[in-house]
């Protein structure tokens, strides 16, 4: 849910949505420090030993993904023209496109498991059954009895 308000939150900067811009950078800024929560919640993935460790490497994912995301968004800036110095307020909006469209796709990855959870415990409830399961009509009469033999021609080869 944090990560589709954050989402949210950037597209509306990208698209400009007609909002004072503090709203998105104020949800921007608060929903950025949510990450802080990370560290607690890895502690309990692993034993208190390796706890320390755990946070550490996650520590350097974080650095790491936040170096490499705005690297890659100087590089968009650098590839589009300047004005006097200065970025164009497209430049920008394409940058953070690219990054929208990596975190929807990081989002989608990382939800898909739980849909198919979801999915087949939908199933599994009668009243999401579709009806065609419920009209299936059985035989009564038992397969020996519906089976036609034709008689085997005594020259046929096979």
């Amino acid at each position: 849910m944090v990560a589709m308000l954050f989402i949210a939150a950037e597209l509306a900067l990208v698209l400009r949505a007609p909002l004072p811009s503090i709203l998105p950078w104020s949800i921007v800024a608060i929903v950025g420090t949510a990450t802080v929560v990370s560290f607690a919640v890895i502690a309990d993935y692993f034993p208190p030993e390796l706890a320390g460790r755990a946070n550490g490497a996650l520590n350097v994912l974080h650095f790491g993904w936040a170096f490499l995301a705005q690297y890659a968004t100087g590089l968009i800036l650098e590839q589009l023209s300047a004005n006097d110095g200065h970025r164009t307020v497209q430049a920008y909006r394409v940058a953070f496109g690219v990054n929208v469209a990596l975190q929807i796709g990081a989002l989608v990855w990382f939800a898909l498991p739980w849909g198919r959870y979801l999915a087949s415990w939908m199933r599994s409830i009668p009243f999401f059954v579709p009806a065609n399961v419920f009209n299936v009509v059985e035989s009564v009469s038992s397969y020996e009895n519906s089976v036609v033999l034709i008689p085997a021609d005594d020259d046929a080869e096979w």
